[in-house]
């Protein structure tokens, strides 16, 4: 019988693990108002926002770029990457 806890603090930590932006990981930064350059997965954007997924995947400058300007500061952006 599958051990449901285990497999749930398995996924959990999978999922923190996506979530958390490492250069080596990361295929493109959302470069903020601030300045200051979020690392981040396209893949894990997409999957979380349609809009991501529409930007990045789509018929967009934005899907041909590592860089993707945003007019939000990073204090915003990054408890939004990390949702």
């Amino acid at each position: 019988m599958p051990d449901r806890q285990g497999d749930a603090k398995q996924s959990a930590t999978l999922i923190s693990d996506l979530r958390v932006a490492n250069a080596e990981l990361s295929d493109i930064n959302l470069k903020c108002a601030d300045g200051i350059n979020v690392a981040t997965s396209r893949f894990i954007l997409a999957a979380r926002s349609r809009v991501f997924r529409r930007m990045l995947y789509g018929n967009f400058a934005e899907s041909k770029s590592n860089e993707v300007p945003v007019m939000f500061p990073s204090t915003v952006v990054r408890p939004l990457v990390n949702y």
